[in-house]
């Protein structure tokens, strides 16, 4: 789920809010009021084993996921699936909008 200024931002639109507020200003806000939460430091791992499947050559295994939405000036929002070949890291994207 998207959060922050940019979401906010979006669902005033959505809202039909007549004074929009620019990005910068609702940022401010937030930080204002103590709503943001920057990671520090690198990641640590936590020491969780998670399953793997070895890959030996091309097409033994894909990674696939849905991105979205995603949105572009005018209010068109999109997504995209994602499908990644984890020998090669070759990647394909095919974007496109809901009915």
């Amino acid at each position: 789920m998207f959060c922050g200024a940019q979401a906010i931002r979006w669902r005033l639109e959505e809202l039909e809010v007549e004074a929009l507020l620019s990005l910068s200003t609702i940022g401010r806000i937030l930080v204002r009021h103590d709503l943001t939460d920057r990671r520090t430091g690198r990641y640590e791992p936590k020491g969780v084993y998670y399953p793997r499947v070895e890959v030996q050559q091309a097409n033994d295994l894909h990674q696939s996921d849905f991105v979205g939405p995603c949105f572009l000036k005018g209010g068109l929002r999109f997504y995209s699936f994602h499908s990644v070949d984890l020998a090669t890291g070759r990647c394909a994207v095919e974007p496109g909008t809901l009915a």
